[in-house]
This record gives structure tokens, C-alpha cells and sequence, in this order.
């Protein structure tokens, strides 16, 4: 297959730009390999020999030794004689904690690798011997406890250790941690629960008995709060009320700490252990820590697409209490250039600015309400004009039962085109009065998210269900009704892998005397996160713009109608980096309400995720699966950016 000239230019590109983010993370893991101890030879791998009744994994974590990947940015385990008579000693501790007292290494082997200086592969070679068994189990409860012969059977029933099942000290731990997690489920905060055991090593034979003191029931009775400086406890005492006088459990526990961090005003908040309880009533204790009065941030980002590139700084500012009564400020300002569609072959190009300050505060009229005011600037370029932009909005939320979160704005936006693409001339196209340069755009905005996930910021498991509503036509140049559904779904199937799903249909109606929708407000689809095959905004119908010298070329100019369909499944390989495969659908049609799945665009890849200190770095690659007939698109795209696609 022959690459198209723009797209190998913009392949040879990318490689350059990540070839030199790579040299030096490389650079300085080699740098990092001369700072070794013992005599300078490294563990490729270990093999135990003998071993069924643990698991490689299991006896590696307990040891020194340990096998030296190639994988950048993971450690390198030198080989030590002294770590290693020590890590023999640790081998056979850890059999007898799993109950194998007659467990033994017999042998230790150092075998140099072939054909690689410096590198040895260790042998231990060890007796495991029978595992100890569980004889009796017996539950000792408090005399007075308030539990009834079902419920202490059910809680009974989360033990680790069975009779006649394999003896383990860790076992002993977990049930001792199950059943106390138990009853503070239950309402029991004070409640104790303590393991022991009587092994006889020689007959492998252990007896167990677990004493349950469940204390008093209690509810809460305050919320006290400890650490406050300059933040008015009258202030937040209304984010935690809810938990007053309903029954004690971790969960409700987490609720409270989750609320006052939300508050956005503390550094860290931990909830301390229930002391004591006084007529059915327990006092609970949160620490606090205030954040900072005033934080700045400033960086520099890149973003890649095969349409755009972009380069900028980023000035992020908030102070969390500006007078003092919880009014906090957030100012984000980006200052850049960006280039369609890439740096060495310019098509548009022009500078990116985009400032935006945003009050909010909580409190005002009622408890719950979250009020928050942003006036902004942006000036900014997409394919076929470049555009500034003044946008005012003023809107309020509300959470309801910890899972729905409404909102309702109030938006007020002048839009202005300059530099625009002679094919968007309204005299020559047949866009007519829905390009009008500049207009005024007016309209309410209803958000609606129902959460019924494990955790709203970071969701392993549940669904998120969200509408987005518009109304414009409250003034202004157009008269529309704009409404987007979207499902997303996650799912944890182990620990190393996650897959996450997402469904969303949106459409325009227009009505009155001024239907129309502006060509900023349209649907597009394509870019890092929705249809990743195509570049931004790719997915789109379009009109034909042709030069002097017969060159041609599609802008996208948005629909009323889009649907999309995206599905990931996501590999944790090693503690920040992780591997996804990605499949995506999606559509946008010209009409309204106008769906034709055989059009549908599909397109599927891989991807990377790198966790850093500064945020999730993605990078993902699209090859698009079907071919539309669109002349001037490549059938692929690489996507460079922040944060999680969904």
C-alpha cells in the first residue's frame, strides 16, 4: 500500500516528536544502572524448584531477589550473597506462615547467562513437606452481644479458615479483619474480634478460636471536626449533617470524608476510630488538614492530532476561600499556537488564547446548592476560519442522594469569524442563515448525571447515565432544541484488567423564525475521544474546497444528528503504565433526527497510559475499519494527550 505524501510526512513526524520524549527517560535509567551493589552481576530470573504449594509471584515478593525486566523505568535486582542467605531464611518464615513446618532449602544455585555479561539466573531448590490442617474452629462471643443465632451465623460465615482446610497464618488475619469489618456494618463501631491458634507442628494440626465482642450499637451522634484554621465550621457543617443520628457503618464513614473533600478546601481529611459510645450515640472525629490559601500551576502541553497540533502554556490559579465564607476562585488561562493540519504542512494556522475565570460558592439560598459564575475569552482556529469568542455563564447544581447531580445554566456567547474559508461563504454555499458572522448565541443548559458506580472520580464497576439538554432562542440569532443521552458503563474482571463501555446519541431540532444552529455548536465526531480512527472533528459531513491549482480538500461543517458507540478494555501492566484495545462507532448526519447505521464509521486500536505526577498521558493509535469514500482522509490516526478518553 502507498502512503499518501502528507500522511508519510506526518507519520515521520510523530516518530521524531516521541523519539526524542523517550531518550530521556532512557538516558536516565542507564545512568541509574552504574549505581549497583555486591559484585556488579545482575538476577535475569528466578526458579524455584520444587514449589506447588506457593506461588512463584507469592515468593518473589517476599525476597530481595527479584528477576531485572527490560521494561523501561522498572527495577534491576543485583545479585548480593549476603541478600541472598537472607532471603533463604526469608523463604522458609514464609512456608511455616502458610503452615509448612517442615518446608526447607536445600539448595542454592548461581548460573551465569550465556552470551550475557553480568547477568546470572538464581536456582533455590527447596522441600515443602505437608501443609498443616485445620482441626476446630470455634467462635467465642461476648455474652451480652446484641446479635441474635442468624446474624452471628451469617457473620460466622465470613471466616477464612474451615475445618479440615489448610492451616494459614494470613487466613487467621483475614478472618479476624472479615468478621470485624462485619459487624461495623452492622452498626458496631467499637467492635472487637480477636484470632488465635494452637499448632501442633508435629501431628500439622491447628486449632482455632476467634473471640467476638461486638460492642454497643450506636448511631451517629456529632460530627466533630478537628483542624479548622481559617475555614468556618459554619461554613462546612452543613456537608456532613446528613450523617447525623443515622446508624454507624464504614460506608456512611467514607460519605462524610468524600463530602468534606469535595469541599475542595483541604489537603487531606481521615476519619478517626470510634473510642467510645454513650447511649447508643458515637461521636466521630474528622481530621483535617487546610490546603494551601492560594496554589499556582504552570506547564507546557502538546497535543497531537493528524488534523491540528498545538502547543501551549497553561496557568492554573484557585484560591479556595477568596472572602473567607468558602467563595472559591479558579482562573484557567492557556496561552499557544496551533496548526492544522500539522507544523511542516500548513494549511491554517494561528495563535490559541483562552482565559477563564470561574467564582463558585455553596450555600446560597440553600445548603446544597452550588452556584458558580464564569466569564471567559477564547480565541481559537478549527479547519475552514478562525473565531473569538466572549462566553458568560452562570449556573447552579445540586447533588440529591449522593448519585443524581443536577444543573441548570444560563449562557450568553458572542462568536466572531475572521479568516474564513471562502467554500463557508454564505453567498456560494448552501449553509445559508446558519452561518451568520458574527452572532449572538443565547440559551438555558440542563445537566443530569445519575452515578451508580463504586466511586463518582474514578469508577472501577456501575454505570454513569447523563442528558444533556439546550435551549436556545432566549434572544440571540437562533431558535434550537439540542439534547445528547450517554451511557457508560465499567467493569472490573480482575485486577489487571478493566473494560469500559460507552453509548451516546444526541440531536438538534431547530424551530421559529430563527431555526437554525450556529456551525461552532453542530456535532462532530473524531479525535482522542470519540471515533479515534479519524482525526477531530473528521467525522462530520462536509463542504468541497478547491484552489487555484486544482487542489482539493473537505471541511467539516458539522450535523444535527450523531451517534457513537465506544468500548475499551484496559491492561494494568506495571504500576503506572497500562495497555488498552479500543473499538469505536459513530456517525453524524447532515438532517435532523436522521440515523443510517449502514454509514456508520468503525474504527479499533491500541493504546498507552502513562500515570504521571502531572496527570494520565495517553497515546493512542486508530485504524479506521470501514472506508466511507472520504478522498482526502488517511485511514488511520494518532491521538497524543491528557486524561482518560471516558
Amino acid at each position: 500500500m502507498t502512503m499518501h505524501p502528507r500522511t508519510l510526512a506526518w507519520f515521520r513526524g510523530v516518530m521524531v516528536v516521541l523519539l526524542a520524549v523517550l531518550l530521556v527517560p532512557i538516558s536516565y535509567g542507564c545512568a541509574k544502572k552504574s549505581q549497583v551493589i555486591g559484585d556488579g552481576r545482575r538476577i535475569r530470573h528466578v526458579r524455584f524448584e520444587g514449589a506447588r504449594g506457593l506461588s512463584k509471584s507469592l515468593l518473589l515478593k517476599h525476597l530481595f531477589a527479584g528477576e531485572t525486566r527490560w521494561i523501561p523505568f522498572t527495577p534491576n535486582y543485583p545479585f548480593d550473597e549476603a541478600l541472598t542467605g537472607v532471603d533463604t531464611r526469608r523463604l522458609v518464615d514464609l512456608y511455616r506462615s502458610y503452615g509448612f513446618f517442615q518446608a526447607r532449602v536445600e539448595g542454592l544455585e548461581v548460573v551465569p547467562v550465556k552470551n550475557r555479561k553480568g547477568k546470572v539466573d538464581l536456582i533455590l531448590k527447596l522441600h515443602e513437606g505437608p501443609q498443616a490442617r485445620v482441626r476446630t474452629v470455634t467462635f467465642v462471643w461476648e455474652p451480652d452481644a446484641a446479635l441474635d443465632p442468624e446474624a452471628r451465623a451469617k457473620v460466622e460465615a465470613l471466616a477464612r479458615l474451615d475445618v479440615d482446610g489448610p492451616w494459614e497464618t494470613p487466613r487467621l488475619g483475614e478472618t479476624v479483619g472479615n468478621l470485624r469489618q462485619r459487624l461495623m456494618q452492622l452498626g458496631f463501631p467499637t467492635a472487637r474480634v480477636l484470632g488465635r491458634a494452637e499448632v501442633d507442628e508435629d501431628a500439622l494440626l491447628a486449632d482455632v478460636v476467634v473471640d467476638i465482642d461486638p460492642g454497643p450499637h450506636a448511631v451517629i451522634g456529632r460530627v466533630v471536626l478537628e483542624g479548622l484554621v481559617k475555614v468556618r465550621e459554619r461554613d462546612i457543617e452543613p456537608d456532613v449533617r446528613f450523617a447525623v443520628g443515622k446508624p454507624y457503618s464504614p460506608a456512611l464513614v467514607r460519605q462524610v470524608e468524600q463530602a468534606l473533600q469535595g469541599a475542595r478546601v483541604f489537603r487531606w481529611v481521615s476519619a478517626r476510630p470510634v473510642a467510645s459510645v454513650e447511649d447508643g450515640r458515637a461521636d466521630l472525629a474528622i481530621r483535617l488538614d487546610e490546603a494551601d490559601p492560594q496554589s499556582l500551576r504552570v506547564g507546557a502541553q502538546l497535543t497531537m492530532e493528524n488534523v491540528r497540533w498545538q502547543q501551549h502554556v497553561r496557568l492554573d490559579y484557585s484560591h479556595p476561600n477568596l472572602f473567607g465564607n468558602l467563595t472559591r476562585l479558579d482562573l484557567k488561562t492557556i496561552a499557544g499556537w496551533a496548526e492544522i493540519p500539522v507544523p511542516w504542512n500548513l494549511s491554517e494556522h494561528g495563535p490559541v488564547l483562552e482565559i477563564a475565570p470561574t467564582l463558585s460558592k455553596k450555600g446560597f439560598l440553600e445548603d446544597y446548592l452550588y452556584w458558580e459564575w464564569t466569564p471567559s475569552f477564547e480565541l481559537d482556529l478549527e479547519e475552514g476560519y478562525q473565531f473569538w469568542a466572549v462566553h458568560n455563564r452562570m449556573g447552579v447544581s445540586r447533588w440529591f442522594a449522593g448519585r443524581l447531580l443536577m444543573g441548570l445554566s444560563y449562557n450568553l456567547r458572542f462568536f466572531d469569524f475572521f479568516r474564513i474559508s471562502p467554500a463557508l461563504d454564505n453567498k456560494l454555499t448552501p449553509l445559508g442563515r446558519d452561518f451568520r458572522d458574527p452572532f449572538l448565541l443565547s440559551y438555558l443548559e440542563l445537566r443530569c448525571a445519575l452515578y451508580l458506580t463504586d466511586s463518582i472520580l474514578k469508577p472501577a464497576n456501575g454505570i454513569v447515565l447523563e442528558v444533556l439538554y439546550q435551549l436556545a432562542g432566549l434572544g440571540g440569532h437562533f431558535n434550537y432544541n439540542r439534547l445528547v443521552g450517554t451511557l457508560t458503563g465499567y467493569l472490573r474482571l480482575a485486577r489487571w484488567l478493566d473494560v469500559a463501555g460507552r453509548f451516546r446519541v444526541g440531536s438538534i431540532l431547530t424551530y421559529g423564525s430563527r431555526a437554525g444552529t450556529p456551525i461552532s455548536e453542530r456535532f462532530y465526531l473524531g479525535g482522542s475521544d470519540t471515533v479515534r480512527g479519524w482525526g477531530a472533528r473528521r467525522v462530520s459531513p462536509r463542504l468541497r474546497e478547491c484552489g487555484d491549482d486544482g487542489d482539493c480538500r473537505s471541511i467539516p461543517v458539522g450535523g444535527f444528528t450523531a451517534v457513537q458507540s465506544n468500548f475499551e478494555m484496559r491492561f494494568r501492566v506495571w504500576g503506572p503504565l497500562s495497555l488498552i484495545a479500543f473499538l469505536d462507532a459513530g456517525d453524524v448526519q447532515a438532517g435532523q433526527g436522521s440515523f443510517r447505521p449502514s454509514e456508520w464509521n468503525f474504527s479499533a486500536g491500541p493504546g498507552v497510559r502513562y500515570d504521571s505526577p502531572v496527570g494520565l498521558i495517553r497515546l493512542d493509535a486508530g485504524f479506521r475499519l470501514n472506508d466511507p469514500g472520504v478522498y482526502d482522509e488517511p485511514f488511520w490516526a494518532v491521538h497524543f494527550g491528557w486524561g482518560e478518553a471516558f
